[in-house]
């Protein structure tokens, strides 16, 4: 996907990941960057915390 927005020129402002448990829950976060960016490595950073805020959640709830 990074490869195809460099690609094209575009910038982006917002990440969301999508969640699908095998209890069919769905979990979707997102979040909006403060800045236009294709910075790969904002993507991976931003990803990686919308996961670990979803891990959390998960695992309140189940509790």
């Amino acid at each position: 996907m990074h490869k195809s927005l460099v690609k094209h020129r575009f910038l982006y402002k917002v990440v969301t990941i999508r969640i699908h448990y095998d209890d069919f829950s769905t979990y979707t976060r997102s979040k909006t960057i403060l800045v236009w960016t294709s910075d790969i490595f904002v993507i991976k950073r931003t990803a990686v915390q919308l996961l670990e805020l979803v891990t959390k959640l998960v695992k309140e709830k189940r509790k």
